[in-house]
């Protein structure tokens, strides 16, 4: 379910291309700290061992 949040990215261009909306820097700041605690969280977890 990680990549359920990229809607919000998907959103922001989707809002840019079809109304014109701008995108801000917060909504980037925003984005970026979704997908990125995103990547850590695959990597945690391609790291743990897997339980028996």
């Amino acid at each position: 379910m990680p990549f359920d949040f990229l809607r919000l990215p998907v959103i922001a261009v989707v809002g840019l291309v079809l109304y014109g909306e701008p995108v801000g820097p917060l909504m980037l700041l925003g984005a970026t700290l979704i997908l990125g605690g995103n990547y850590l969280n695959i990597r945690a977890e391609a790291r743990r061992p897997e339980a028996a």
